[in-house]
C-alpha cells in the first residue's frame, strides 16, 4: 500500500527518515501553511 499526498507550504525543518519496528520506512516533516480567515486582516500560520 502506498500513499501519495501533495502538500503546499514551507518546511519547518529537515525531513526525518525512520524505520518502524516492523521494518517499514517512513518520513516525518513539519509543514507551515498560511491561511487568511475571511474576518481577519492578517494571515494565520497553521502547522501540520
Amino acid at each position: 500500500m502506498s500513499l501519495i499526498a501533495n502538500l503546499y507550504g514551507r518546511l519547518g525543518g529537515d525531513p526525518v527518515a525512520r524505520t518502524t519496528k516492523s521494518g517499514k520506512d517512513m518520513t516525518t516533516v513539519q509543514v507551515a501553511v498560511d491561511v487568511t480567515p475571511r474576518d481577519a486582516a492578517a494571515p494565520e500560520t497553521l502547522w501540520f
